[in-house]
């Protein structure tokens, strides 16, 4: 039996751009692969057009929002590959890509060594050291929420460490979780203490009244300096 072959033909709806492919499927498909490149349409070979753009433009919110995200990993992917230093805690280290086996991540003097085989995908190193910077906060992160929760008299909330694109922290009253920017690797140690006071005070008063800023004033005086650091571009930016 013959098989048709595949129809492929370009489709603008609103400011989306895609690619509408005919197949011999039943349902439709998008796929976004790219921030700036077309999104992909599978759609059934007998479909009318206008049904593929009805399609389309009921997505459009989902499709912006993977387009944000993928243009988020982008720029991540391209920083990467230009990126010859690194912060941690305030500090500069000299980034050195290297190809060794097995794969590791090392900290020595001033210079972080990123080892890898030959075959490691850009991306992956990425998630290496992301890896290897959260687990850094990690270790500074633990022991300043069972201290800091002890001196509040509160019971030590869980805690997690993830990049955030717009907070340096959040906490969650349900579930007591606070939650960590991985960005705060980059900055100096003060800086951490101060987002994890302010995030456990929370659990003492929830708005940011008199009385938070009078306990935040009354347990961290220096508070403010670590707030003027985390609002200043970081060092060697």
């Amino acid at each position: 039996m013959k098989v048709s072959p595949t129809v492929s033909e370009p489709m603008i709806v609103d400011h989306v751009v895609a690619t509408v492919t005919y197949k011999p499927i039943r349902r439709i498909y998008l796929r976004v692969t790219s921030a700036t490149g077309p999104v992909h349409v599978s759609v059934p070979r007998r479909c009318p057009p206008a049904q593929a753009e009805s399609c389309i433009r009921e997505q459009i919110p989902w499709i912006e929002r993977q387009q944000a995200r993928l243009r988020v990993h982008e720029e991540r992917m391209a920083e990467l590959g230009r990126r010859h230093q690194i912060l941690l805690w305030g500090r500069t280290y000299s980034l050195e890509q290297t190809v060794a086996t097995p794969a590791a991540i090392t900290c020595v003097r001033d210079r972080i060594r990123c080892a890898a085989p030959a075959s490691t995908p850009l991306e992956a190193r990425s998630q290496m050291l992301d890896a290897w910077l959260r687990a850094r906060v990690e270790e500074a992160l633990i022991p300043l929420v069972e201290h800091w929760s002890h001196r509040l008299g509160i019971a030590a909330p869980k805690a997690r460490v993830r990049r955030m694109r717009s907070r340096w922290g959040s906490c969650s009253l349900r579930s007591r979780t606070i939650t960590i920017n991985l960005e705060l690797a980059g900055r100096s140690p003060a800086c951490l203490e101060y987002i994890v006071v302010h995030e456990l005070l929370h659990y003492v008063v929830q708005p940011h009244n008199t009385r938070f800023y009078a306990l935040l004033d009354h347990h961290l005086p220096n508070w403010e300096d670590a707030r003027r650091e985390l609002q200043a571009p970081p060092a060697g930016a």
